[in-house]
């Protein structure tokens, strides 16, 4: 099925599910992307279903459903996976071939989908990352998460750890605190920084495995880096 939803970005809910029509053949949807300018919602299914195009800029659930468009090319659809790039286009994944939508905000065969533009050795699906790491699409970040922006901010070191592991704290952090937490989440040990420029604590009671070493200040988490042992 295919379901549209709104999103809070202030805390992460969804709501007002809307369930598009299925755009199938005898196929099914499989990948999903949305346009740079979120105007539009691209569907690829397995085949014969092929590529799907919503229009979202009208907001109205009716109009939606109605803008069902299945984009047109000269060739076999054949494909699964689609995925936004950060160069404002989509790409489709196809049997050892890669097709491209070149101007994915505009309305219906405008959208400029290229088939098998590239040779690749590819078939159902394009690695998976959020697209927002990779393109500034307008959405608003949720702001209960992490900013992927502030990633990276100190130094560890040596990284991966001997029996003393050093931190250097940058300036932003003085006053706050920095946590280590396991890969599942758990605290392990928490410090108050209070001031300082270095931290250095013992690791030989940590197992082999990876940890996440974070920084706090005034109750959010600003940065945060892998610590492997």
């Amino acid at each position: 099925m295919i379901q549209l939803f709104d999103f809070d970005s202030s805390s992460g809910n969804v709501s007002n599910v809307v369930d598009l029509p299925t755009p199938t053949n005898s196929g099914f949807a499989y990948g999903v992307a949305f346009s740079p300018d979120n105007s539009k919602l691209y569907i690829q299914g397995i085949p014969p279903t092929g590529l799907v195009q919503y229009d979202l800029s009208s907001e109205n659930i009716d109009d939606i459903i109605a803008s069902e468009h299945h984009v047109t090319w000269n060739g076999p659809y054949s494909g699964s996976g689609i995925q936004l790039a950060n160069n404002g286009k989509i790409y489709v994944c196809q049997p050892i071939h890669i097709g491209i939508i070149h101007s994915p905000n505009l309305a219906g065969d405008a959208c400029n989908f290229e088939g098998q533009a590239i040779a690749a050795n590819s078939f159902y699906s394009l690695p998976g990352f959020i697209d927002s790491f990779q393109y500034t699409n307008n959405v608003t970040h949720c702001e209960v998460g992490m900013d992927d922006m502030a990633f990276n901010l100190f130094e560890i070191y040596p990284n991966p750890v001997d029996e003393w592991t050093t931190v250097e704290i940058p300036p932003l952090f003085y006053d706050g605190v920095m946590e280590i937490r396991n890969a599942m989440g758990l605290l392990l040990q928490r410090f108050d920084i209070a001031g300082r420029s270095q931290l250095e604590f013992s690791s030989t009671s940590f197992t082999s495995g990876m940890y996440f070493i974070q920084l706090h200040h005034a109750g959010s988490t600003l940065s945060s880096r892998f610590m492997i042992k």
